[in-house]
């Protein structure tokens, strides 16, 4: 084509790995899509963030919340809604939802009453970051949920390398079926 014997050869091998780069791609797109992979880690994380690995407690609140998943109606979860679950969940929205959850939105709440909410909460761990979150704000609700938005989002980052390494070892093992596939 180029007068090239060598050129030809590299221009072919150039666009036979992008063939292939491109299908693995869309392969491991479209099998994220069905399984609903991107849901299903970001559940699985924020059942590790809240520490509520059933997803029963405040984590199955924040998911019913219109803020988190506009297409709950309010009422249990169950195996069927799973489907339904957002794939990405904005930081700032965890944070008015985890605020709203927690009963500590109201603006004119005291650090006192604020206080008494976060010690209902059931795990321990979660209930000493969110105090620790009370006594930083001095119990400015927006500034809480500033700062619950911030803790979501720093979680959710390591989420997202989870998410990445899976899907790079699934394209790695689909690019390496197609390549023995098309030898």
């Amino acid at each position: 084509m180029f007068g090239s014997a060598i050129l030809d050869l590299a221009i072919g091998l150039v666009f036979t790995f992008l063939a292939v780069s491109l299908a693995a791609s869309a392969i491991t797109e479209m099998v994220a899509s069905a399984t609903k992979w991107r849901a299903v880690t970001l559940r699985k994380g924020i059942q590790d963030l809240l520490n509520d690995p059933k997803l029963v407690g405040l984590g199955q609140q924040i998911y019913q919340h219109a803020l988190i998943n506009p297409r709950a109606d309010g009422t249990a979860l169950s195996a069927k809604s799973w489907s339904k679950l957002p794939a990405y969940i904005d930081p700032q929205s965890f944070g008015h939802a985890m605020t709203e959850v927690l009963g500590i939105a109201d603006a004119a709440m005291t650090p006192a009453a604020i206080n008494t909410k976060i010690a209902a909460v059931a795990d321990p761990q979660l209930r000493n970051l969110l105090q620790g979150i009370a006594d930083r704000t001095a119990g400015n609700v927006g500034k809480m949920s500033d700062e619950v938005a911030h803790w979501f989002d720093t979680a959710m980052d390591r989420v997202s390398g989870v998410y990445k390494r899976g899907a790079q070892l699934f394209s790695f093992l689909i690019a390496l079926a197609l390549a023995a596939m098309l030898n």
